[in-house]
């Protein structure tokens, strides 16, 4: 049954893409050999030098799904075309950070040159599509969309998030990440695939609800990309990496934004200071109840580990084991953009009767997490209470699933977006695709967290909280207002 599934879907989205006859001046068309090799080379690279590609599908279905893909690509086609077909690849791995790209020429000739963009942000609620924020001022915050240029709104969603990379068998990933879920994203995965499926002229004819149920239309001018772009840096400021905001005596918040160092560095933040200095002051005022907002927070390096020193009252393990799917280097290497963190020395590591590869177990001390870590002296004792939503990823989500497993912190909102079980992540090389020139990144190491799990989902809420689009349109933060009643504030 899984292996037709796979068959039938795949047949879907190769139609798909061969309705799509725009074709730009320039663009390149591919012949089936140079489609075909391009797909065999992630194929090849997927089974040899990512350790989680049967992770989450059987080696039957997966080979199943590989081979019907590989007969299918039996004309030509271009990149906007092909392009859907690695992007379902991908996200058939189910893992956040495997992540496709168009080529550069892509978005340099195609992208920036020719695509029109909606004028607004989307928030999803309930599976509809509401603005969020928008640069037309016949489009309000909170109104629900019902049609695109005679599309539906609910069925352009469910088309999309086929082709969104996401942990295991996490929903909340998928709809926050049509969103603008966090100050450090590259892109909005909503707008790049909409502009792949869908082509927007200089005016977009919208069906939208109004607050008492009535439809009316709305025509309004789409965007050009320069337009776009400020629009976009507009509607999805930079923030702190690290706020702190003091309600009451009683009750604190931290926000985290990003564990991303290069971004600490651009806001001149030092963690290692900042959290001593905050968790004290948290001491000297006598704080029983801190909130923790991690819902924007899509991951970043170690200094998660720093925070979570912080936080616990215990010692705690964060790391079972790693692991990688080979020695050496892959034989797909050479189409690595770079294979400087690509290569794995035989001497560092022990094969498994799995035939994957873990480090031996003297150099295991040498990694963070492998080892006891020990509360600071100035860790934080009273009540934690957790923001989460499904773009709370990669660190953030270990720190919750950390949080969750030594039942240290109550949580709010919606499933975590990494799994419990721990991420595929760490060394990412860029996989180059030698025709197309289309980009996916390849993590290299898998990470075995110390954590009671169910597998592919991620750190549950004990109260599941979601906004409302009444709640959007008047602009509510209805998360945290109900993080601060639980904290007896008001």
């Amino acid at each position: 049954m899984k292996a037709l599934t796979g068959f039938i879907f795949s047949l879907l989205f190769i139609h798909q893409i061969r309705a799509q006859n725009i074709h730009y001046k320039n663009t390149p068309v591919f012949t089936p050999t140079q489609l075909r090799e391009d797909y065999s080379i992630l194929v090849k690279t997927l089974r040899e030098a990512y350790p989680s590609t049967y992770r989450y599908n059987s080696k039957s279905d997966l080979n199943q799904f590989f081979k019907t893909n590989i007969s299918e690509l039996n004309q030509s086609l271009t990149e906007k075309q092909f392009y859907p077909v690695i992007a379902a690849t991908v996200a058939k791995m189910k893992d956040e950070h495997i992540i496709s790209t168009p080529s550069e020429k892509y978005y340099d000739d195609v992208y920036k040159r020719s695509t029109k963009f909606l004028p607004f942000s989307i928030k999803v609620i309930g599976r509809r599509m509401y603005v969020c924020k928008s640069a037309d001022p016949q489009l309000k915050t909170g109104t629900e969309i019902v049609l695109i240029n005679g599309v539906g709104a609910q069925s352009i969603i469910q088309k999309l998030i086929k082709y969104i990379h996401r942990d295991g068998y996490i929903s909340t990933f998928l709809y926050r990440h049509l969103e603008d879920f966090s100050p450090t994203q590259n892109e909005n995965l909503f707008d790049l695939y909409f502009s792949v499926f869908y082509n927007l002229r200089n005016t977009v004819k919208l069906v939208v609800k109004s607050t008492n149920n009535k439809t009316f239309v709305i025509n309004c001018p789409s965007l050009n990309y320069a337009n776009y772009t400020k629009f976009y840096w507009q509607r999805n400021p930079h923030e702190l990496p690290l706020s702190f905001k003091q309600f009451s005596d009683d009750i604190a918040l931290i926000g985290i934004s990003s564990f991303d160092g290069t971004y600490r560095d651009t806001y001149k933040q030092n963690f290692d200071t900042l959290f001593e200095q905050t968790f004290r002051r948290l001491d000297s005022n006598k704080t029983k109840n801190l909130i923790l907002d991690l819902r924007r927070c899509e991951g970043g390096d170690n200094s998660y580990l720093l925070l979570l020193s912080y936080l616990m009252t215990k010692p705690f393990r964060v790391l079972d084991y790693i692991e990688v799917s080979y020695s050496g280097l892959p034989s797909t290497a050479k189409y690595f953009e770079s294979t400087d963190n690509a290569f794995f020395a035989d001497t560092l590591l022990q094969r498994t009767t799995t035939g994957m590869y873990r480090l031996k177990a003297k150099y295991e001390s040498t990694i963070p997490g492998y080892t006891d870590i020990y509360p600071k002296r100035a860790n934080f004792k009273g009540r934690v209470f957790v923001l989460t939503s499904g773009a709370t990823g990669s660190a953030a989500a270990i720190l919750a699933s950390l949080l969750r497993n030594n039942n240290r912190a109550t949580f709010i909102g919606e499933e975590t977006g990494g799994s419990m079980e721990g991420p595929t992540s760490l060394n990412i090389p860029i996989l180059v695709l030698p025709n197309s020139k289309i980009r996916v990144e390849i993590p290299l190491i898998r990470l075995q967290l110390a954590v009671k799990y169910i597998k592919g989902r991620g750190v549950i809420p004990d109260y599941a909280v979601q906004q409302s689009p009444e709640d959007l349109r008047c602009e509510k933060d209805t998360q945290l207002n109900f993080a601060l009643k639980l904290a007896g504030g008001k």
